[in-house]
């Protein structure tokens, strides 16, 4: 007997690419596999007790409090989920420089998203003034510039078009991940802190000196 674990639609598109001549990867994987079983997705209690569990088991030092404020953008892969947990517990050396009250710990959780979702990406977003012509000041103002202009009519696409370009050029070319930067940097934009470049900067090159 062998277990195979896997997205159906993953590998089916998968096998396609491979080779063009399957009309069907579904059609494949029916042919090799016997029985399915369906994983359920996982719900937002579930999602809450893996992330708590986690913080308690990795990271103590992370408040508790600070998920609720950013619990909807949080990834549903439990594989995700644990992987952000560590890359917040490599934070630890940084964090204990601090007094709590230096720290934006939404800035912290939203900036390690992004680091994860994509690394060149996030390295990207960091160089030159890129962070605050995408979140900053200079969006603010962009946006305001815009409202007042003769493109009123401009959707949310149009306002994301540099953001999108942003990610081809740094090679990403998944949708998905597309889609889930482009939401992060939405969150960013209104929930982010003026500390945000600081929060981001913990993990890569953090500060000589702290308050």
């Amino acid at each position: 007997t062998f277990v195979l674990a896997f997205d159906d639609e993953i590998v089916a598109h998968a096998l396609m690419t491979k080779n063009p001549a399957w009309t069907s990867g579904a059609d494949f994987l029916e042919k090799i596999l016997d029985f399915r079983f369906h994983l359920p997705s996982v719900t937002d209690a579930q999602k809450e007790r893996l992330i708590f569990k986690a913080l308690d088991h990795y990271c103590a030092f992370v408040p508790k409090e600070s998920v609720k404020a950013i619990q909807d953008l949080l990834p549903s892969n439990p594989r995700k989920l644990k992987s952000l947990i560590r890359s917040l517990a490599a934070l630890r050396p940084q964090v204990s420089r601090h007094d709590p009250d230096e720290l934006n710990w939404i800035d912290i959780w939203m900036a390690q998203m992004l680091r994860l979702e994509s690394f060149p990406f996030f390295e990207r977003l960091l160089k030159d003034d890129t962070l605050e012509k995408e979140t900053g000041f200079a969006y603010e103002i962009r946006k305001e510039f815009s409202k007042k202009s003769a493109m009123d009519d401009r959707d949310e696409k149009d306002d994301n078009l540099t953001l999108r370009a942003l990610i081809q050029e740094v090679g990403v070319d998944n949708p998905e991940t597309e889609k889930r930067i482009v939401r992060l940097i939405e969150a960013i934009r209104a929930r982010g802190g003026v500390t945000f470049r600081y929060a981001a900067e913990l993990a890569l090159r953090p500060q000589a000196v702290t308050w």
